[in-house]
């Protein structure tokens, strides 16, 4: 089995790509503010440190986040995926699984996709419907759209 082109994609502005075991597998990727990190989110909720996400190499690819922040107790404002709260903990992520990394009105939302053309891999879903699943939820809490994209 070919590896799998894994990327998180943003959600509000899908020129935002982190590809997924793009050196090689097994690897770990950090997400934060710091200049350093592999995903840089200039978002106001965002730390320094904010997350690391960690690929495994195959057969299985697995995929795991963990809310880290600068101190390793996690992050100020959180990773989320879907509604559930990281705080310092770490969670594995499914394909079509929504990231959110800080708040809801000043962080960065993602979605685990599979970006492999033959449809291999870890299948060939879409994320449209995690998407939607994740707005209403939005809607439902009073939320909306309201997320700054990123600034370069």
């Amino acid at each position: 089995m070919a590896r799998p082109m894994l990327v998180l994609r943003g959600v509000e502005d899908d020129t935002r790509v982190l590809e997924l075991g793009a050196r090689g597998l097994p690897c770990v990727l950090r997400v934060g503010r710091a200049p350093d990190n592999d995903l840089v989110l200039k978002n106001k909720s965002v730390s320094g440190r904010h997350a690391v996400i960690e690929v495994g190499g195959p057969p299985r690819y697995e995929v795991t986040i963990r809310d880290s922040g600068s101190d390793g107790r996690g992050s100020r404002f959180g990773t989320f995926v879907g509604e559930e709260h990281l705080k310092g903990s770490a969670a594995p992520l499914g394909l079509n699984a929504v990231v959110r990394f800080g708040t809801a009105a000043h962080g960065a939302c993602f979605v685990l996709e599979n970006d492999d053309d033959e449809g291999g891999g870890m299948g060939d879903q879409h994320p449209t419907s995690a998407l939607d699943r994740h707005h209403a939820y939005e809607r439902s809490q009073g939320q909306g759209h309201g997320r700054e994209r990123e600034r370069g």
